[in-house]
C-alpha cells in the first residue's frame, strides 16, 4: 500500500488485528524488507524513496514477459506506452497519461520475484 498516508495503513492494520503502531519504530529498510516474508498483509511502500527501485523492476519484469496485460486494460496500456523515464529512471508523471495506475501496477509488482531456474 502506497505509504503515503500513515493514519489509513493504521487504521486498516488495526481492523484486520495486525500489529499497527509500527510508525517510527521500524526503519524503512526494515518495513522494505517485510515484502518477501508472509508476516504482514498491509506493508507501506514509500514511493519518494522506492520509486526508481520500483521503476526499474516493473521494466524488467515486462522486457522478460514475466507479466502479460490483458487488453481491456486500456488506460494501463497507454500509461506504459506514454510513460517517459528518465535516465535515472524517474517517471515525468506530466508527461505519462495515468501515471496514478502506472503506479498501482508498480505498487502491485513489489511481491513479485523472478522465478528460479532450475538448471
Amino acid at each position: 500500500m502506497d505509504g503515503a498516508n500513515p493514519e489509513v495503513i493504521r487504521e486498516l492494520k488495526s481492523r484486520i488485528g495486525e500489529y499497527h503502531d509500527y510508525y517510527g519504530r521500524l526503519t524503512e529498510e526494515q518495513i522494505w524488507s517485510l515484502l518477501s516474508s508472509n508476516s504482514w498483509q498491509i506493508i507501506p511502500v514509500n514511493f519518494q524513496k522506492r520509486h526508481r527501485e520500483m521503476l526499474q523492476w516493473a521494466y524488467t519484469l515486462q522486457s522478460k514477459r514475466f507479466i502479460k496485460i490483458h487488453p481491456s486494460l486500456n488506460r494501463l496500456i497507454v500509461s506504459l506506452r506514454t510513460a517517459i523515464v528518465s535516465d535515472e529512471w524517474k517517471l515525468d508523471k506530466q508527461q505519462t497519461s495515468h501515471h496514478d495506475i502506472l503506479d498501482s501496477l508498480r505498487l502491485a509488482l513489489c511481491n513479485y520475484e523472478l522465478p528460479k531456474c532450475n538448471a
